[in-house]
């Protein structure tokens, strides 16, 4: 799994967490639903400052997004 795959999965997951909807986080990126969906699927890469915003909304530390899953993850 990429680097890109690895913070697109831990997106997800924080946002079946909190109940966070594809619409309610393209508010707060201020980008549509589909730019949402094309980040969650690797299409596009999540661009830094938007992992801060996800972070700050989620109310957690933007770190658990980059986080790796051991030696599975590698840049891409």
């Amino acid at each position: 799994m990429s680097y890109k795959e690895q913070i697109a999965r831990n997106v997800r997951a924080e946002m079946a967490r909190q109940g966070l909807t594809q619409r309610e986080l393209a508010a707060v990126l201020n980008v549509s639903r589909q730019s949402v969906n094309s980040r969650l699927t690797c299409k596009v890469e999540f661009k830094v400052n938007e992992l801060k915003l996800i972070a700050d909304h989620l109310g957690i530390d933007v770190e658990t997004l980059y986080k790796t899953s051991g030696a599975q993850a590698v840049a891409a």
